[in-house]
């Protein structure tokens, strides 16, 4: 993020077309988290997917990748516990 960090001050995150993501650097860092789930405790994207404010999945090498828009009221590393996942 370093790089980025010297370059832009805001983030846009555009996926198929739409905006994802379109914030400053400090509310990135708070307000998001990555998810990395091993292929092996889970077989489908879809319960990811299916978790509330789940902005999107993708299969990296052994590991499911979740961007996860974290709220105040309900932190994501807790709704990943709460469905039996380890972050």
């Amino acid at each position: 993020m370093t790089d980025v960090e010297r370059m832009a001050d805001r983030i846009v995150m555009i996926h198929g077309g739409k905006v994802l993501i379109d914030d400053g650097l400090d509310e990135l860092r708070e307000g998001f988290a990555l998810a990395m789930v091993p292929r092996s405790a889970l077989a489908d994207r879809e319960p990811l997917a299916a978790l509330e404010g789940c902005l999107g999945v993708r299969e990296c090498a052994d590991a499911w990748h979740a961007i996860l828009r974290l709220s105040p009221r309900r932190p994501g590393p807790r709704s990943a516990r709460s469905s039996g996942w380890t972050t």
